[in-house]
């Protein structure tokens, strides 16, 4: 019982403080944040400038959000991620899609494609925004 008047005091609330000049702000009841990741093993990872770059490109479509949301990233997988720089880096952001991009130099090897595929590196991310105007 104590529990379930613990639960029924927390509150919690979601403030965009600014946006990218020109997109659309919402009332209050209309801030979203949703997250997802690529998937182990699933993300398709594109070669990008030749052998030392690599881009996916991230579905958000699923949160209906009417402006580019802010987003927030990191790569997840089974080893050397900690070798790559980009992780954060997030190009072509939209309403609905954002690329990453990734440069990596895993022990010597610009190949950071095979790394991405052999220790399956995915994206997790987080996106807040506005799903009304």
């Amino acid at each position: 019982l104590i529990a379930l008047l613990l639960v029924g005091l927390v509150c919690s609330e979601t403030v965009i403080l600014s946006l990218q000049p020109g997109e659309a702000v919402g009332p209050a009841p209309c801030i979203r944040t949703c997250v997802g990741t690529t998937g182990k093993g699933t993300t398709e990872w594109k070669k990008y400038d030749g052998e030392k770059k690599i881009e996916t490109e991230v579905d958000i479509s699923g949160c209906n959000f009417v402006s580019t949301p802010i987003i927030t990233t990191s790569v997840d997988g089974g080893a050397y991620m900690d070798k790559i720089t980009g992780t954060a880096s997030v190009f072509n952001a939209k309403k609905d899609s954002f690329k990453m991009r990734v440069y990596g130099m895993v022990d010597g090897d610009r190949k950071a494609w095979n790394k991405a595929r052999t220790y399956h590196w995915n994206v997790n991310w987080s996106a807040t925004g506005y799903t009304c105007a």
